[in-house]
């Protein structure tokens, strides 16, 4: 009993936080296919990438996902300025300080393909 008053819980916060980004997407679409890409971040996908992502969405390919990610049509600064107000409102205190870190991971490996692979950045504060 106590699982599904979480899960519920869990959507409920959910539902709040995308309809406060609703306005953002300029089509039903758009917002549609956010929800859905953020569904699948969250989700239990071990690999986060576009056929993982349409095999736990139920889609049999990742087009949609694709198609919102290089061609969607949103107000990435409102989308980021909303954001911001979310995590303050959730996460914020008074003499917080928010470090965001984009280098992910390094790369490793020995075959071709992952030499290939050029990171972002490779720097520490």
């Amino acid at each position: 009993m106590e699982l599904i008053l979480k899960e519920r819980e869990i959507e409920n916060e959910f539902n709040t936080m995308m309809n406060r980004f609703g306005s953002v997407f300029y089509s039903e679409k758009g917002f549609s296919n956010a929800q859905n890409y953020i569904k699948g971040l969250l989700g239990p996908v071990e690999r986060k990438n576009g056929w993982q992502l349409a095999e736990y969405l139920c889609d049999s390919t990742p087009y949609k996902i694709q198609h919102f990610l290089y061609s969607g049509e949103f107000s990435a600064d409102e989308l980021r300025d909303r954001a911001r107000e979310y995590v303050e409102e959730k996460l914020g205190c008074e003499d917080g300080v928010m470090v965001v870190d984009d280098t992910g991971f390094i790369k490793q490996g020995t075959k071709a393909r992952v030499k290939q692979v050029i990171m972002r950045s490779k720097t520490s504060i």
